[in-house]
């Protein structure tokens, strides 16, 4: 099950990119003008709409598609894109019930953060990458390193037993204890429920209501009982992340708790009893705020029958193959073709921040980039996983130019120049590899998109886009 998106540009070059970026996330319904755009809006029924504003049509244009768009779906999304930006277009789109802009040119990652934005409220989509999401997190716990294969076994061999997580920020904390509720699962022959917090986002009186829900009319915009986490998730488990961050006065409420399983919403005096497993993960050192007075060590007793220590990526990189594998044919739908050299890459960079979180992130993008393209490139990989290398000199016969025309550039400042020189480069290359995009991209080490886009820019060549035309 995917979202309908219809995408309407008059510019077929950029239409079929955008295609290319969009179409293994998306049911795309592409039009090229006015008239397609709205037989499509009379016969699909569609999630939203990218939307050209500049049709090159004397009697139609994109706020006359979005006008139709929202007549027939009030509440889905749609975007506009330009060439360029008339800010009161934009606030005309906008007033119209456009959601929001792109400014053409744009990349494939701008273009996927835009749609996962304005489709972030959608139920629809929420279910699907809620769905996705945890496929992809409890399926990433692989490797074969002695570190996160003995964390795999403690989990299993614990059971249904009170788990605390130790780990760095992104290195699998969720994907965890969404293992250990896979384990007890499979053991009852049941799925059992798993519901999450984060304590570091909520004082104390936001963390009860949202544990132990409220009664309507407890408080200011209390409109309607509501149930805890606690009852959602009875005869489950209850996932505390970031528990170091609990508050102490929050610590001793949920204390009580633990020792009963009694609680009351708040402003009720109807006693209930909770049946739930509680699972926390920490990235700070529980002991040592023991010993500081910052958290309670009659809580650290009752949260931590188990504790499991998961290593940070940078402890075991022979991982990052089978992990890179992994997340291209989740991201991807299939095993994609890839350059070694990507890797290898990843395996001497060092991995402090993000770790699993932060390599999957770096991997979707690599997807996303290299949608139009056959295999994944080190070209389409973000400059932040690539080492950084002093520029050779251009002196010798090599080089674009021997020396700079400081007249010219003085006189055009430096952004035309660079222009004239990025326009002057592309069409020799072009020329040189006889027109083919593609060969051309893989000499000059960028993806097929970013070409396109840099072509159309200049108005370089007939561009074609291989398998297409």
């Amino acid at each position: 099950m995917k979202l309908n998106l219809l995408i309407l540009d008059d510019d077929p070059v950029f239409l079929k990119v955008m295609e290319l970026a969009l179409k293994g996330n998306y049911e795309l319904h592409p039009a090229h003008n006015y008239v397609e755009a709205i037989s499509i809006l009379e016969r699909e029924e569609l999630d939203g709409a990218i939307i050209d504003i500049d049709l090159k049509d004397p009697q139609h244009d994109g706020t006359q598609v979005l006008v139709e768009f929202k007549k027939r779906f009030p509440e889905k999304p749609a975007i506009m894109e330009s060439g360029f930006r008339d800010v009161p277009t934009v606030v005309k789109c906008m007033k119209l019930g456009a959601n929001d802009y792109l400014e053409k040119p744009f990349d494939e990652g701008t273009l996927n953060l835009k749609l996962n934005k304005v489709f972030s409220d959608s139920k629809k989509f929420r279910v699907l990458k809620r769905a996705f999401d945890k496929s992809v997190e409890t399926n990433q716990l692989v490797g074969e390193s002695e570190g996160i294969q003995r964390a795999i076994q403690l989990v299993q061999q614990a059971q249904d037993m009170r788990i605390l997580f130790y780990g760095e920020t992104g290195v699998g904390k969720t994907p965890f204890a969404l293992l250990s509720n896979k384990v007890v699962s499979e053991r009852e022959g049941q799925a059992r429920p798993f519901e999450q917090v984060n304590c570091a986002c909520l004082n104390n009186e936001q963390f009860q209501d949202q544990i132990f829900g409220h009664k309507k009319g407890a408080f200011t915009g209390a409109i309607a009982d509501k149930r805890g986490l606690v009852e959602i998730a009875q005869g489950g488990d209850l996932f505390l992340d970031e528990i170091g961050e609990m508050p102490l006065e929050t610590q001793a409420n949920f204390l009580t708790f633990l020792d009963t399983m009694e609680y009351y919403r708040l402003g009720d005096d109807k006693k209930r009893r909770a049946d739930v497993r509680v699972i926390c993960a920490t990235n700070r050192d529980l002991k040592k705020m023991v010993e500081e007075g910052k958290f309670r060590q009659d809580l650290y007793s009752r949260i931590s029958q188990v504790v499991v220590s998961i290593p940070p990526l940078r402890e075991r990189k022979s991982d990052i193959k089978i992990l890179f594998e992994h997340f291209v044919n989740a991201f991807a739908g299939y095993d994609k073709p890839y350059d070694a050299e990507i890797v290898e890459l990843f395996k001497k960079f060092h991995w402090e921040e993000g770790n699993v979180r932060e390599l999957r992130d770096a991997v979707e993008y690599l997807v996303i980039m290299s949608r139009a393209a056959e295999r994944i490139e080190v070209g389409h990989l973000s400059d932040r996983y690539r080492p950084f290398e002093d520029p050779k000199p251009l002196t010798d016969s090599r080089g674009v130019g021997e020396q700079v025309d400081t007249e010219v550039l003085y006189e055009y400042g430096l952004e035309t120049y660079l222009s004239h020189l990025e326009k002057k480069i592309l069409e020799d290359q072009l020329k040189s590899h006889t027109g083919s995009v593609e060969a051309m991209a893989k000499k000059l080490r960028v993806s097929r998109p970013t070409l396109y886009r840099r072509l159309k820019k200049y108005d370089i060549g007939n561009v074609r886009i291989e398998g297409y035309n």
